[in-house]
């Protein structure tokens, strides 16, 4: 069983590792037996972007922990960095400990006066007194500096010993701002050269196919007074960052995924922490999807992403190319109209007892109002993750210029064929009639319907299991049914 280790760098990085918790708990594939271990890699520990992530990733393994690893949904396995602590998903980087600011991680007042003067004409007084607790706030130079220690770090040092043959790696970060902008090349670096730092299977890190997601500026910051953080200085940075690449690193990859987007939309000026709260963007999905593609195909040199009209601002499934809509639209859709049934429909299917609710219990009993209110599987670990992935949805679709919107989730219950945005339905001819019309329309009365004859070829055995099937089941013959494939 072979294992892809990914490095999550910086706020970018925590954001699209979040929408690849999504993509995979619509039961989007990778291939048989693969497993993924996501590590984050950001200074900024109460950073709200990376809080976020954080509780997708570990909902999403509490949630297939109790479904199993035959499940449809949730169907990839999600490892933390530190064995089978549920919570931990973050490295340190070599900065915890040493001190608050950038002076003290470089032991600048050990230095004699000489190298203080030095010290102090490459980097200035501003910068020495920069805090690293927020990361390294659009400064690639000091992130550097600040993370040479991490190939010393014990996380890091397990990685390495944990390493196997067939194994792969790819980094996630982006090179207009500091922490990935550091980070991705350091790191990379380190695990090309590991025989130099001592590092356990330096041999297979060496020869180990290593992808790169380099995600370019696809949003803005606000003008603030006295901000380290400038969008001004963005694409010279990015600029610089690429020629550095071009010179140094693209040699020691294999497979490069850019990323960027022109259509820069400004957030709040806010120097990480709990403010820092992200809408997310079609960009980070689009990052995701890159790691799958990873995993599933053995490509080289550079993998760019290219819609049907690459200048259109508002984008559903039809507007992708051939590869992501065989990736995306099945799964998704399935999982949508799943996760619409269960907050809007569930408790009236089990109220008028429909029949497949009357099996779906342990031990074959029917569901009843506990099940919504106290059961940890649904009541708490999918629900809260469902919400996450709604918020996540529907902040694509409303809060950005360029806009992933391919589904209309507040359809009401009559109108189940308008959900898909931008795909007409099939019309389907009522089974059993030999009428001449036809009809587009379905409601929940057709969905309770696919559910029940799906439960009957589903086969006993734990509750979230079999629920979670079941639901895979009906959703899929749905789309079978009523939705063409783009």
């Amino acid at each position: 069983m072979s294992t892809t280790h990914v490095f999550a760098i910086g706020g970018t990085g925590a954001r699209i590792l979040k929408s690849l918790a999504f993509l995979l708990a619509t039961g989007v594939e990778t291939k048989p037996g693969h497993k993924i271990r996501p590590v984050f890699l950001d200074p900024d520990k109460t950073n709200e972007d990376g809080n976020r992530a954080h509780k997708a990733l570990t909902l999403y393994r509490k949630i297939r922990s109790a479904a199993g690893d035959d499940s449809p949904f949730f169907k990839t396995a999600l490892e933390p960095p530190h064995g089978n602590e549920m919570n931990k998903w973050g490295g340190s980087l070599g900065v915890e400990g040493h001190g608050a600011y950038f002076k003290d991680r470089i032991n600048f007042t050990g230095l004699n006066d000489g190298m203080q003067e030095l010290t102090r004409s490459l980097f200035g007084s501003k910068l020495l007194d920069t805090t690293l607790e927020k990361g390294y706030l659009g400064n690639p130079n000091i992130g550097t500096v600040a993370m040479n220690m991490v190939k010393s770090e014990p996380w890091f040092t397990a990685f390495a010993n944990n390493f196997r043959d067939g194994d792969d790696i790819i980094l996630i970060g982006s090179i207009f701002g500091g922490t990935g902008a550091a980070g991705l090349p350091l790191l990379i670096k380190t695990l090309r050269k590991a025989s130099d730092h001592d590092l356990p299977n330096a041999a297979l890190l060496a020869k180990a196919r290593i992808g790169a997601i380099i995600v370019q500026p696809y949003f803005g910051v606000e003008p603030k007074k006295d901000s380290p953080i400038n969008q001004n200085t963005f694409r010279v940075k990015t600029k610089a960052a690429l020629l550095h690449y071009r010179k140094n690193i693209d040699s020691q990859i294999n497979v490069n995924y850019p990323l960027g987007d022109d259509q820069m939309k400004p957030y709040p000026n806010n120097e990480g922490g709990s403010q820092q709260e992200n809408p997310a963007h079609l960009v980070e999905l689009i990052g995701a999807m890159n790691i799958i593609h990873f995993i599933r195909r053995d490509e080289k040199g550079f993998v760019t992403f290219g819609g049907k009209q690459d200048d259109r601002l508002e984008f559903r499934f039809k507007d992708f190319g051939s590869t992501a809509v065989a990736m995306l639209q099945k799964p998704m859709t399935q999982y949508t109209y799943a996760v619409k049934y269960w907050n809007e429909h569930l408790r009236t299917a089990i109220q008028n007892k429909v029949k497949w609710t009357q099996t779906m219990s342990t031990g074959g009993k029917p569901l009843d109002d506990a099940f919504l209110k106290n059961d940890g599987f649904f009541a708490n670990d999918l629900r809260e993750f469902n919400e996450l992935y709604f918020t996540w949805l529907q902040e694509m679709s409303k809060m950005q210029h360029r806009k992933f919107m391919p589904f209309n989730i507040g359809v009401d219950g009559d109108h189940l064929h308008e959900l898909t945005d931008g795909i007409t339905q099939n019309k389907v001819k009522p089974p059993g009639k030999m009428l001449s019309w036809s009809k587009v329309e379905w409601t929940y009365a057709d969905f309770d319907e696919a559910l029940n004859t799906a439960e009957k070829d589903i086969a006993a055995g734990e509750r979230p299991r079999r629920f979670l099937k079941l639901f895979h089941e009906g959703t899929s013959n749905l789309f079978d049914y009523h939705i063409p494939t783009l």
